[in-house]
């Protein structure tokens, strides 16, 4: 309009035009208020978790006895367990790298009791630090609980594993107790008089070191690590008699044999590890071990393909 003289029907475009405004406002209120009502039930929720210690949301804990968590990261790992309640640290691991697997014993921490629930914190080592998916119940009569942590620094996520899944190895709840626990040499059985002649007397293990090649390496326990493209077994002999033998297990996993307890091993007992490529071939790992209850793990690791396999040391760990 110019000094009152409007264009026909142009009252109605305003009034049209103000209705419209007057919608587009109501609308974008509207808009707000689902927001806000969104935001305000989200943190509602979040308070509430966080009132009731449950950073794992509503899976709820598991019943464990001891917590593992196996690093499959692309990082180094170290992790805290909390009370859920007071987020009390009652244990912490320092860091360790992939594929390494830490665990910590429940009963074993001050001031823990039956039917406390505990949440895991595990950090990736320069980046994020998250909880695992679930928390833990402890229960003294439960099983080992086994969280992977696999992603990066900034992605890390730590999931539960079914129970006895130890490193990645499948395990029972007495071989993964015994991950968790000190080792304690096992009483000594009735000996043959060659046993006993060779467990006496006892003297100190060999030191731990590379090893001659070809040359037996001092171990009271050896594990076999594959890394090949195929699934292996493996048993442990003495000339041709098998006194252990694992079942088929896929590439990255481990399997160890407790030399100490297993029957019919003596004290300076040379062995051999037989290592067999499902489908393929049959090696002897690259030296093969005498047995000393006070000398430490050894590791072999398996490479190569079904018709390469080579089996060579790799590495020795603590007892």
């Amino acid at each position: 309009c110019v000094q009152g003289n409007c264009p026909s029907g142009s009252d109605d475009d305003v009034a049209l035009l103000q209705r419209a405004k007057q919608a587009g406002s109501v609308t974008k209120e509207r808009t707000e208020e689902k927001q806000q009502d969104a935001q305000e039930a989200q943190e509602k929720q979040e308070n509430a978790q966080e009132a009731q210690g449950l950073p794992w949301g509503p899976t709820g804990p598991v019943k464990a006895s001891t917590v593992c968590l196996w690093n499959q990261g692309a990082y180094a790992l170290e992790y805290k367990i909390r009370d859920a309640q007071t987020s009390w640290v009652v244990a912490q691991v320092s860091q360790y790298p992939n594929p390494q697997t830490r665990c910590t014993a429940l009963g074993q921490q001050a001031g823990v009791d039956d039917g406390e629930e505990f949440s895991i914190w595990a950090t990736a080592v320069a980046g994020k630090t998250v909880t695992t998916d679930r928390g833990v119940e402890y229960s003294q009569s439960a099983p080992v609980v086994t969280f992977k942590c696999t992603g990066s620094t900034t992605l890390i996520q730590c999931n539960y594993l079914p129970w006895g899944s130890v490193g990645g190895a499948q395990a029972s709840p007495l071989e993964a107790a015994a991950a968790a626990a000190p080792v304690e040499l096992p009483p000594l059985a009735e000996a043959s008089p060659m046993e006993a002649a060779a467990a006496a007397p006892l003297v100190a293990a060999p030191l731990a070191g590379y090893p001659q090649w070809g040359q037996p390496v001092s171990a009271s326990r050896v594990c076999v690590w594959n890394k090949g493209g195929y699934a292996l077994n493996y048993q442990v002999k003495s000339g041709w008699k098998v006194l252990a033998q694992t079942s088929n297990y896929p590439n990255p996993q481990t399997r160890c044999t407790n030399l100490r307890t297993t029957s019919g091993v003596y004290t300076g007992q040379e062995l051999a590890i037989w290592v067999t490529a499902v489908a393929g071939k049959t090696v002897t790992t690259n030296p093969g071990v005498t047995f000393h209850p006070l000398a430490s793990t050894v590791t072999f690791k398996c490479v190569g393909s079904t018709m390469t396999i080579q089996c060579n040391f790799d590495s020795v760990s603590g007892r």
